[in-house]
């Protein structure tokens, strides 16, 4: 009773986002529309255009990157890994600029008075640039400033005292499902949701989303799904493997939601 009150509570308060989200994306639009679009329409439709281009090769190229991701497994596992680490996009952002190294680029910028490209640039704290903490430095902001250039902090000066980097946020979404998997139901030859399941879902969930970190939100998050998908198909295999189904039973038979969903559509279409 309780999981079902905590989901019915989720998917409300989830529509009540989305209606929120929705409400405000229009407001914003209608906004942009009369303050830049009804000036000059022609060159507001081109650069609209452009930017629907621009944003159509990005997600075309994520994509590329996703497929050679998936069919080099533990490489791209690794490049995700280092995608969480803000070194790799301040060091990409410097060599798109024609810099050698982000230190190169800093020292540029600030010495033609570029404030606003250095800030830019950096994408963060100042400790970004440095190897090390600086003389005088802290035993404990010295450590921050090196979980902040791995990724597991904040970026920030501020924020790189906060668990917010992208793999603390890894590793504690997946952290969040032990107790589903603790509680999970007991295995069935044709059930579902059992420890298997719920685990291997979260694992595949968490691989997916580290293989798919610093390809676009699209292609990441098809990385996510799909790794979710196949974490939960696998898992649920082996439950029903484990209560005894054999191997084409656990494989192939619907489980009781699946199979409720198949008699409500041939009762739809054939009475």
């Amino acid at each position: 009773m309780g999981d079902t009150l905590n989901e019915h509570t989720l998917s409300a308060f989830s529509d009540e986002l989305e209606k929120l989200a929705s409400k405000e994306v229009l407001r914003r639009f209608g906004k942009f529309l009369m303050e830049k679009g009804l000036r000059n329409p022609t060159r507001f439709t081109l650069g609209a255009l452009g930017k629907v281009g621009k944003g159509a090769k990005g997600v075309l190229k994520g994509f590329d990157e996703a497929g050679s991701r998936l069919r080099h497994p533990i490489e791209g596992l690794r490049a995700g890994w280092q995608e969480m680490s803000p070194l790799k996009g301040l060091g990409d952002r410097a060599k798109a600029l024609g810099f050698n190294s982000p230190q190169e680029a800093a020292s540029a910028l600030q010495g033609a008075g570029n404030a606003k490209g250095y800030k830019k640039l950096l994408g963060g704290g100042e400790h970004l640039l440095r190897n090390e903490a600086l003389p005088g430095t802290g035993r404990v902001e010295a450590t921050f400033e090196n979980l902040s250039r791995s990724g597991w902090t904040g970026a920030g000066d501020k924020t790189k005292y906060l668990p917010i980097g992208g793999k603390s946020q890894l590793v504690g979404f997946t952290g969040m499902a032990i107790p589903s998997v603790v509680n999970a139901k007991e295995p069935a030859r044709t059930g579902e949701g059992g420890a298997f399941e719920r685990g291997m879902s979260e694992l595949g969930a968490a691989g997916g989303m580290l293989m798919g970190s610093g390809i676009g939100f699209i292609p990441g998050a098809a990385l996510w799904y799909g790794g979710t998908k196949a974490g939960t198909r696998l898992g649920r295999i082996i439950d029903r493997v484990r209560a005894g189904a054999g191997p084409i039973e656990a494989a192939t038979a619907p489980s009781p939601e699946e199979a409720v969903n198949q008699l409500e559509t041939i009762r739809k279409y054939y009475g």
